[in-house]
């Protein structure tokens, strides 16, 4: 089984042998004009590490976090330990945001949710809290979205990365009426291959 990966004219072939992945490279190169770069170090912005003699392969986005610290103004600032305050939960009341801000507050949670989606779990409840108001941010959202960045501050290195063989688990759970607005639950779910996670989420009900 071969995968070959595709985005507009970058292509990231990953196999189970090198023998296949360079059977497949070579079916590329003979019908489009292509030219193999090596093995991959940097794909659509996700930096990969793979050390074959341990047999782990690392995923991360560290260089991205540290473009969103800076473009948002807090690559100076002090970590935090927690992306959200244990039993915190944010509702519509309070100061909405104006003009700008309120741009500024949508592309900063934009730019969490594509690394929550990506690299991150770990942000992921915080940054679901932060995308339910998007359309009508207050001052406390974007405080809590900096206390988001704060936190990645102090973890910009983590990623997932991925080692011996071990069998899918999946975990779920859910709060009950969590959201203080509309009293839905919040649901969510982990599933780890190879020690690590492959697919996670955490969202309110419907």
């Amino acid at each position: 089984m071969i995968f070959i990966l595709i985005y507009v004219d970058d292509l990231l072939v990953a196999a189970a042998t090198k023998a296949a992945a360079e059977s497949a490279m070579a079916e590329i190169t003979d019908a489009l004009k292509a030219h193999e770069m090596g093995e991959p170090s940097v794909f659509l912005g996700f930096h990969i590490v793979r050390d074959a003699a341990k047999g782990t392969l690392q995923v991360g986005q560290h260089q991205y976090v540290a473009t969103l610290l800076e473009r948002f103004g807090l690559d100076k600032a002090n970590p935090v330990r927690l992306p959200m305050g244990f039993g915190a939960r944010l509702t519509k009341d309070g100061q909405h945001l104006m003009g700008k801000l309120i741009k500024t507050y949508q592309e900063l949670v934009g730019s969490l949710l594509y690394l929550a989606t990506g690299t991150r779990p770990d942000i992921s409840v915080a940054v679901g809290q932060l995308t339910r108001h998007v359309s009508a941010p207050t001052i406390e959202h974007l405080a809590a979205a900096k206390v988001v960045l704060r936190y990645l501050k102090g973890t910009e290195s983590l990623g997932l990365t991925y080692g011996s063989t071990e069998p899918m688990v999946g975990y779920s759970d859910a709060d009950y009426a969590g959201d203080l607005d509309m009293r839905r639950s919040t649901a969510g779910y982990l599933f780890v291959l190879n020690c690590e996670a492959v697919s996670w989420t955490s969202k309110r009900q419907p």
